[in-house]
């Protein structure tokens, strides 16, 4: 098991230095896996534009020496302190999906039926917890080691350890993360992207196009036939929250990680105490909030303890960083 004890301290690096390495050790480490973007969809960037240099100024004048870890670890995927700059993430999930649901569907049949799915966690989510961070989500991955293991990523954050593999995924998220069935058959045949009939009949047309806002609106019309409810109301949660065709995968669920893993940035957004849900706060995340900037993040992570509350499970042994043959 790999642990933050086995960390110890060897040379010091400066920026130069930094450089030299990330040129003489090009790698590239593989995105989360498919298994995990079966659940993605889209959405905008949900938190404030800052000027990118302001923010890259300012972390860059602290200028703190870290200590360079043992190779008891992988490479980095960048050099320390060495980030890329400027940075813009396309994040096309929206939390405020389901605050929508949550007001469209309150009392009904249809809002129990999804609290009492697998998609019931979601609406118990702090709604204040849960605006895009897109300078958290890319501070993070621009720390990850360079592994080959598949559906996981690994990032030294102050010179801990921290893995966000499908069972963080589930359990950030409670929703289902087990092996998908095996398909029947030898895997030739071709899939029909055509409409089928459930598609005409709940939107009552041929047309591909159809938009998570327009899935909306069509919740919203007091005539729409009950047993349509439940289906657009999954369609909206899986392909306006979950399932992404830019950042795949889910980014909040990896930001909810961090902030339950490193207490110290939980405590540098607005409201950090406050856990309100979406079932007590649905308008919570309707208008965009910046989180966090890269200075606050610069600052935990050089603080003298960095309490990192997150431990690697025992899974028999040290992590292999190489594919099995």
């Amino acid at each position: 098991m790999v642990s933050p004890s086995s960390v110890t301290p060897s040379r010091r690096v400066t920026r130069s230095q930094c450089a030299s390495d990330r040129e003489a050790n090009p790698k590239k480490i593989p995105r989360l896996g498919k298994t995990a973007s079966r659940y993605a969809v889209s959405s905008t960037e949900s938190e404030l534009e800052e000027p990118a240099s302001t923010d890259q100024k300012e972390a860059a004048s602290t200028e703190p020496e870290f200590i360079v870890t043992t190779p008891t670890f992988p490479e980095r995927l960048f050099a320390r302190n060495c980030y890329p700059g400027k940075p813009r993430l396309n994040i096309y999930s929206k939390a405020s999906i389901i605050g929508s649901l949550v007001k469209l569907l309150r009392g009904s049949p249809e809002m129990n039926c999804l609290l009492g799915s697998q998609f019931g966690a979601l609406f118990h989510l702090p709604v204040s917890r849960c605006s895009n961070s897109e300078k958290l989500v890319h501070s993070l991955l621009s720390r990850q080691l360079v592994t080959m293991r598949l559906y996981e990523l690994w990032f030294l954050f102050a010179d801990k350890p921290l893995r966000f593999s499908l069972r963080e995924f589930g359990d950030i998220t409670g929703l289902k993360c087990e092996p998908e069935r095996e398909k029947v058959g030898n895997g030739s045949e071709s899939i029909d992207a055509t409409p089928g009939r459930m598609w005409k009949e709940l939107f009552e047309t041929e047309d591909e196009d159809v938009t998570v806002p327009d899935v909306l609106r069509m919740l919203e019309q007091p005539s729409l036939p009950e047993w349509k409810r439940l289906p657009l109301a999954l369609i909206a949660l899986v392909d306006g929250l979950l399932q992404s065709t830019a950042c795949y995968g889910f980014p909040l669920a990896l930001q909810l990680f961090a902030f339950k893993a490193i207490p110290s940035l939980l405590e540098k957004i607005p409201e950090p105490n406050k856990t309100s849900s979406f079932l007590q706060e649905p308008e919570g995340c309707d208008s965009t909030n910046a989180l966090l900037n890269f200075e606050d993040i610069l600052l935990v992570e050089t603080q003298t303890e960095v309490i990192v509350t997150y431990s690697i499970p025992d899974e028999g042994g040290d992590p292999k960083w190489k594919k099995s043959n």
